[in-house]
């Protein structure tokens, strides 16, 4: 998705006492710090009369490279602010997911030498309680929650409680897109925008977004479809795993066409590494 941490700004800066309470937090005190720059939202908090820093951050899928600069930023953070830090990860999709237990260690021999604890919040395994509801920021994540609802019918949902409780127009629209998009990753077959009503989201600078994720999307399924027509199931299975890693819809466009010239599916395998660099 394009800009994603943009996206995730935008449910933290309007959903952060509903984010942080996910993650086990009763927040009497939640002030925005100015100068965020391009990193994680960062919040001055108080609980039970501690204060410390909050720092909230969306991970579509995780990667375990983002451990160092949470570090670096973290001992930062607190440095500037003399407080302490906390940081909160909000990981959307399971992926290649493993619990990490909130800590990251670094050790020199059986020394340990920096350290960094952390709160793991996994969309995945939340069941959403009847409180989600009123914060409509919350509930664009909603269909990647463990709700036991059909997909169509939680985003539905999700996109009425949003219109009925977001009450700025471009806000709404906002959420309503956001929505959408995390929906579509999560259910490419859907047919998303038409389950939620376009006309909710134009307002919104992310609508184009949308757009392009749905073509991507789009294009990546033809290309899958193809290789499994010429080459077989097998090949068609590795592509597609492949293939998720490459969100520019030009080089889709590429390799859809390669994918019908190719004489051999390693012909093919060789442009969509290239393409992956």
């Amino acid at each position: 998705m394009a800009d994603w941490a943009a996206g995730f700004k935008i449910i933290a800066t309007h959903a952060g006492q509903a984010l942080t309470q996910l993650a086990g937090l009763v927040c009497q005190q939640l002030e925005p710090l100015p100068d965020q720059g391009n990193g994680p939202l960062v919040f001055r908090a108080q609980e039970n009369e501690q204060n410390f820093i909050a720092t909230l951050e969306g991970f579509l899928h995780w990667d375990e490279r983002v451990l160092w600069s949470m570090l670096a930023r973290s001992s930062a953070l607190s440095e500037r602010e003399r407080l302490p830090t906390l940081c909160l990860l909000y990981i959307l999709f399971p992926g290649s997911y493993r619990p990490l237990g909130g800590q990251f260690r670094l050790r020199v021999g059986a020394n340990p030498t920096q350290a960094l604890w952390f709160r793991e919040v996994c969309l995945w395994d939340l069941k959403p309680e009847p409180w989600w509801e009123m914060f409509p920021g919350l509930m664009t994540m909603f269909p990647l929650s463990g709700h036991r609802l059909e997909p169509a019918a939680a985003i539905t949902l999700a996109a009425e409680r949003i219109h009925r409780y977001a009450k700025e127009p471009k806000l709404r629209a906002d959420f309503q897109t956001l929505m959408a998009l995390l929906a579509k990753m999560r259910h490419p077959d859907l047919d998303v925008v038409g389950i939620i009503g376009k006309e909710r989201m134009k307002e919104s600078p992310l609508y184009d977004d949308l757009l392009a994720e749905g073509a991507l999307l789009q294009c990546r399924d033809d290309v899958v479809r193809i290789i499994q027509l010429r080459f077989g199931d097998k090949e068609a299975k590795q592509c597609k795993k492949t293939l998720q890693g490459i969100d520019d819809l030009d080089r889709m466009h590429e390799l859809l066409e390669h994918a019908v010239v190719a004489k051999r599916y390693e012909q093919f395998r060789r442009e969509v590494d290239s393409a992956s660099e």
